[in-house]
């Protein structure tokens, strides 16, 4: 039996999913999550009315921030700042939670938006569906263009997952992993060129695109290329685990304190005028990331193509 909430504004079942929906915050609760082993529970999802998801996993007692997608941009233009943007959460079939933005036509950039020089693109809807079930939170990312000239090589540093829970900080990366031509392999073990984070691509030549090359003073980079786009962390202890990841493979990153966050990035492609692309992707939540590799492989998203 679900607990008693009390409901401040709209209250509904769906299914075995209790949806609260309040004026800055929607809840979900799923009832299996009450009987599940630990980290099969079902994730709670909460929304402050930005970009920004709060996760919390009551099985596995751990918290994170999940900036959904952190940025969307060309190689020659910004569409989608890393500044946490104002949107309306709203429900969707199958208990997903989502949102629809878009940059109007002659928007300026705001304060605290970063740009590293680019000009600023509008025209372009991104539309975001989260679905939580057991152990897992699924995504969807949908680019739609809505100008009339193509945009080219999109790509988005995807979901910015970030720990809030200390048993999950992991300053030099030795308890996140991601697969490589050597297999499961420990970031801290890569060569890299700054000690405590690394941005790595799929596509090593993409270090010399001038959009990527200005965050190279932030991100660094590395000569070990990872071949999916999931990346995995282990708390402490080594008894629970979490990852992110996402099909047609951009890139994988990881920054310790203070971020002490991991990155899935995302490849979309070329948009023709009017034309819309999805990319699937998911949080996994695991006693092992030996387990969510495993887990992840079984979902059959499209792999990672070589340079």
């Amino acid at each position: 039996m679900l607990p008693v909430v009390p409901c401040r504004s709209d209250c509904r079942l769906l299914g075995s999913t209790l949806v609260l929906l309040g004026f800055l915050d929607l809840l979900l609760v799923g009832a299996c999550s009450l009987q599940a082993p630990p980290h099969e529970a079902v994730p709670v999802l909460r929304t402050d009315g930005t970009n920004i998801i709060r996760i919390d996993h009551p099985g596995l007692g751990a918290s994170w921030n999940v900036h959904l997608p952190e940025d969307v941009e060309s190689f020659t233009t910004v569409y989608l700042t890393d500044k946490p943007k104002r949107v309306i959460w709203e429900q969707f079939a199958g208990g997903a939670i989502g949102y629809d933005w878009e940059l109007p036509s002659g928007a300026v950039p705001e304060v605290g938006d970063n740009l590293s020089g680019f000009p600023l693109g509008s025209g372009l809807r991104v539309s975001v569906r989260l679905t939580p079930g057991p152990g897992q939170v699924g995504i969807r990312i949908e680019l739609a263009n809505h100008t009339e000239s193509p945009i080219e090589n999109l790509i988005s540093y995807g979901g910015c997952l970030q720990h809030q829970s200390p048993q999950f900080f992991d300053d030099e990366g030795s308890r996140s992993f991601m697969r490589t031509e050597d297999g499961m392999t420990a970031l801290s073990t890569t060569d890299r060129t700054h000690p405590t984070r690394c941005l790595y691509l799929v596509h090593r030549n993409l270090y010399e695109v001038p959009m990527i090359q200005a965050w190279e003073s932030h991100w660094g980079r590395s000569n070990t290329r990872p071949t999916t786009s999931l990346v995995a962390v282990s708390d402490k202890q080594k008894t629970a685990a979490i990852g992110i990841g996402f099909e047609q493979a951009l890139s994988v990153s990881h920054s310790g304190a203070p971020q002490n966050c991991v990155h899935s990035g995302i490849d979309f492609g070329n948009l023709a005028p009017g034309e819309t692309v999805a990319r699937r992707g998911v949080i996994l939540f695991g006693h092992s990331v030996e387990e969510l590799f495993d887990r992840f492989d079984r979902l059959g998203f499209s792999p990672a193509t070589s340079d």
